[in-house]
């Protein structure tokens, strides 16, 4: 259930979700109350709101008290936040009553209004620099829709209109510049602390460049020019080995071929060509061959038994 607060030009309109769950046994069984995406109201509210209807539930047993939690609930939202305990997601100030000027938008999150204004002319900008770079037959996939900073949820004309409404006060809002201090010491230690973060990220990959991202798939001339000359220069390389091996003598090139065949992982393949009858019909060759040193080749031991050929013949 949805309970939120009637906007006004002095309260913020602050929302809060509650679910509640409610057994059978009501109201002998106390209801569980759980509060969700609570807007304009902080952690440390949320939880005394919390804390509160838990104990009004643990002293009230065995009564019907789910009213009574839809008006604590409503109470506290109308009268306990007359501005938006959060902080601004531009700026990341929080709220004040000096600097109550903000808009609520239909995702129910706050921001200040020049900060909105500010926020939408810059998005706007970068939208447009963006379409600039792409072709025209690509600029429909650029995502030309405004969203709320927060949840990314699309802004309708509502949100929008404060834009045009607060254009004429954004000057007379800003900020006085003489009464910003801002603490340099601090900041620089915190950077001092953040730096081997960053150093380790970057060593890991872990940043992302964007001006990398957005060319990461963008096909220029010279991207088509580099590979082109690598497949040339793997074409020709492929060429010149095949020249090779045309230019080698008839003996050379059968043992080139045949030490290539035993690479592939089929030692017995070399014997193929010289001793093709060398088997017996019933099964697998049981031939024992032995190396010819001066050849360079191996030969079945019948040849040597039977007088072949080769005059002298070694053990491996």
């Amino acid at each position: 259930m949805e309970i939120r607060s009637i906007p006004s030009q002095s309260q913020c309109a602050a929302v809060i979700y509650a679910v509640i769950e409610l057994p059978e046994q009501y109201p002998k069984v106390s209801p569980e109350v759980y509060l969700r995406r609570h807007r304009g109201i902080d952690e440390r509210n949320a939880d005394i709101l919390q804390k509160s209807i838990q104990e009004y539930i643990e002293a009230n047993t065995d009564m019907p008290i789910l009213y009574d939690i839809f008006q604590m609930i409503q109470k506290f939202v109308e009268t306990g936040q007359d501005f938006p305990c959060t902080v601004c997601p531009v700026c990341l100030d929080g709220f004040s009553a000096e600097n109550s000027v903000f808009c609520t938008l239909k995702c129910d999150h706050h921001i200040h209004q020049n900060c909105f204004i500010r926020y939408v002319n810059y998005t706007e900008d970068e939208i447009k620099k963006e379409l600039g770079e792409w072709p025209e037959d690509m600029k429909s996939k650029v995502d030309q829709v405004l969203k709320c900073p927060i949840c990314r949820t699309p802004l309708n004309e509502q949100d929008l209109s404060a834009v045009s409404r607060g254009s004429i006060i954004l000057d007379e809002g800003t900020v006085n510049k003489e009464k910003f201090e801002f603490n340099w010491e601090e900041w620089r230690a915190k950077l001092e602390e953040l730096q081997p973060i960053f150093e380790r990220q970057k060593a890991k990959g872990g940043l992302i460049d964007l001006e990398e991202e957005r060319k990461r798939y963008l096909i220029s001339d010279d991207i088509v020019f580099e590979r082109r000359l690598v497949v040339e220069s793997s074409q020709q390389k492929d060429l010149e080995a095949i020249e090779y091996v045309k230019n080698l003598p008839s003996h050379s090139s059968h043992q080139f071929l045949d030490r290539q065949k035993c690479k592939s992982k089929r030692p017995y393949s070399l014997f193929r060509r010289q001793n093709r009858n060398v088997g017996l019909k019933g099964g697998p060759s049981k031939e024992r061959f032995k190396k010819n040193r001066d050849e360079d080749d191996y030969i079945p031991i019948s040849m040597v038994t039977s007088g072949g050929n080769h005059p002298e013949v070694f053990d491996e």
